[in-house]
């Protein structure tokens, strides 16, 4: 597992890397956030936001502060990992 710093939202991520996936977002950013911010608008400060197959937490990570709580699920387990330390090195505490 190794961490990466988003270039569009400057937010820290846990990804394995080499493969092409993680080396895009690497090099690019992360590729929904134009779509992520627009999603924000929908959001309320007392609304929880539900993330199924959450993936790394690109949107549970994104959108935490816009809402009292993220639930989000993730079934790989080496996955669900990375999103648990991204969610650490974010102090995202509202993320279940």
């Amino acid at each position: 597992m190794d961490i990466f710093t988003d270039k569009r939202s400057g937010k820290q991520f846990c990804i394995k890397m080499g493969n092409p996936c993680a080396d895009h977002m690497v090099e690019n950013g992360i590729p929904e956030y134009n779509i992520i911010k627009w999603a924000e608008q929908f959001l309320t400060p007392d609304g929880i936001f539900i993330d199924i197959g959450a993936h790394i937490g690109t949107y549970s990570i994104l959108l935490h502060k816009a809402c009292k709580n993220v639930h989000a699920f993730e079934a790989q387990k080496s996955t669900l990992d990375c999103l648990t330390v991204g969610t650490t090195i974010n102090n995202a505490n509202n993320i279940i």
